[in-house]
């Protein structure tokens, strides 16, 4: 792992602690981190001395895809990953391996405002899980976080309806076989910083429907837009309450633009108030 802290008159050169593993520095501001080959989780600490600032990142050794045995990691069922040459698409390839998820991680931070706990699938079965997810998703849904909160609704998190999920669980949801949820590139988010598990009323129209999840759809829209984004471009779906769950979108980082979902609006704008 290249780790690079331009150094400047108003920026010292930094350190870099390490809870195990060798750190070799190559120049005055990169160092190269080489963290066990065993999967785990392993943590850096930058630390810059006369400032006394400090940052922590978590590096993660994947479990690999060799180590699937009889569709399932250790027990827990994985299923089976889709052919890429049926679509001639390489990036739904096999995947390199998952992040283990157990008891104790699941309150580590993954970015600066979500933890791992958030995009484990939702399927049954005893610790250890696997799960995978890509640090662009992070990156699109922490842009988006800020935005939420540019806009006066104070919220120190998404929630996340539904991250990662294996194959065995999206089949079972009749899911389509190439889902980006399957990869880890997708989550359907809503705001919640009530904490009762539903959509909170962002449009502050007094009411929670779609048209909230509306606002959160067209905030992300706007974020495509933006050309320093452009490597996180991917899908907006938008969906309505069930019995079992508030509105969401549905966001995530395939590579292309598509959006989905928008003439479940119709009927909404069509209530009387």
């Amino acid at each position: 792992m290249r780790l690079q802290v331009p150094a400047s008159d108003q920026q010292p050169a930094c350190e870099i602690r390490v809870s195990t593993g060798r750190v070799l520095q190559t120049a005055s501001d990169e160092f190269k981190w080489h963290p066990p080959s065993r999967p785990g989780v392993y943590t850096a600490e930058l630390a810059v001395p006369a400032g006394g600032q400090r940052l922590t990142l978590q590096a993660f050794v994947l479990v690999p895809f060799s180590r699937l045995k009889s569709k399932k990691m250790n027990g827990y069922r994985i299923g089976r990953y889709p052919q890429p040459a049926s679509r001639g698409l390489v990036k739904y390839g096999t995947p390199r391996g998952w992040v283990e998820a157990t008891p104790e991680n699941l309150e580590l931070a993954v970015s600066p405002h979500f933890k791992l706990g958030q995009f484990v699938c939702k399927q049954g079965g005893e610790f250890p899980k696997y799960l995978m997810l890509d640090e662009r998703l992070l990156a699109k849904m922490e842009k988006l976080l800020a935005a939420v909160n540019d806009q006066g609704r104070a919220c120190s998190t998404l929630a996340v309806l539904s991250g990662y999920r294996t194959p065995e669980y999206n089949r079972k949801l009749g899911n389509v076989a190439y889902s980006s949820h399957v990869w880890g590139w997708a989550a359907d988010v809503y705001v919640d910083a009530d904490r009762d598990g539903r959509m909170d009323d962002v449009n502050r129209d007094g009411r929670v429907n779609l048209l909230d999840a509306y606002w959160l759809f067209q905030l992300a829209d706007s974020l495509d837009c933006e050309p320093e984004t452009m490597d996180l471009t991917g899908g907006l779906g938008l969906y309505p309450a069930t019995a079992i769950h508030g509105p969401f979108v549905h966001m995530d980082v395939r590579g292309r633009p598509a959006r989905w979902g928008l003439q479940r609006l119709r009927p909404v704008w069509a209530e009387k108030p």
